[in-house]
């Protein structure tokens, strides 16, 4: 009898290790452990000044930090979103190889990893501030197509009319070095360098900046701030923009030719 159950309790005790060592098998273990790495990650790469987000948000309590981060990931699971167990594997994977690399290259490959451990097709809203502390929403394609979905990324520090890079991605927009409530707008279609533009924001959208009006471009609504322009005299736009109707009325704004895909 001893010798039965002693090989019952090493056969469980081998099914918990093993279960125990896929930490990305369903959404609450992947954000426990997402949480956990996450947060030693921000420690880690806190210096008291050239890192200030994890002392800013979380006070330095790494705690605080596990809690909150655990929290924004399973709500995204109570907004709809599907979870997908390979991704995020690969999601912690990449957070587990990249901790002690302190840099915007780290933070960048780590986002464009990350992507699509939720299946969230409008998993926020542009115009609201709804993805929480240190994130942003962001319009993509799935298909490589017209942006038609929304998500959460983490948010870098490029200001609007600033130069940006985009992540290893040929449509814009899904991983950039711009700041929240803004996207690295390329160059040209398929380019990873632009000039981060910033999100009209509001119930109604609107621009605070004076000289920029907002305009929805796309299906998705894209809610864009460009500088205004006069019908009259198109030649204030740059040679690859028209000057076309803003959303606001009375506003006309230099917008791009055409959508990027």
């Amino acid at each position: 009898m001893r010798r039965h159950r002693a090989i019952i309790h090493a056969r469980t005790l081998a099914f918990v290790l093993i279960v125990a060592g896929c930490p990305g098998r369903d959404a609450p273990s992947f954000a426990r452990r997402f949480a956990k790495l996450e947060c030693k990650r921000q420690e880690k790469c806190w210096d008291g000044s050239t890192y200030t987000s994890f002392y800013t948000m979380y006070g330095g309590d790494v705690e605080r930090c596990r809690r909150e981060v655990e929290e924004e990931q399973l709500a995204q699971v109570e907004r709809g979103c599907t979870y997908r167990p390979d991704e995020g594997r690969e999601c912690l994977r990449a957070v587990g190889e990249r901790h002690e690399r302190c840099h915007a290259d780290r933070d960048l490959a780590i986002a464009a990893a990350c992507a699509e451990v939720f299946d969230c097709p409008l998993e926020c809203d542009l115009t609201q501030d709804s993805c929480g502390p240190a994130s942003k929403c962001i319009p993509y394609s799935e298909d490589g197509g017209e942006w038609d979905r929304t998500k959460c990324v983490s948010a870098s520090t490029g200001l609007p009319g600033e130069p940006c890079e985009i992540a290893g991605v040929e449509t814009a927009g899904y991983h950039d070095t711009c700041g929240p409530a803004s996207l690295c707008w390329a160059e040209a279609p398929g380019a990873l360098t632009g000039i981060c533009v910033g999100f009209c924001e509001g119930i109604e959208p609107g621009c605070t900046e004076a000289g920029e009006a907002c305009l929805l471009l796309g299906e998705l609504g894209l809610p864009l701030c460009l500088p205004t322009c006069t019908p009259s005299q198109p030649s204030t736009c740059a040679a690859a923009e028209n000057c076309v109707p803003a959303s606001e009325a009375g506003a006309f704004v230099c917008a791009p030719a055409e959508l990027p895909e």
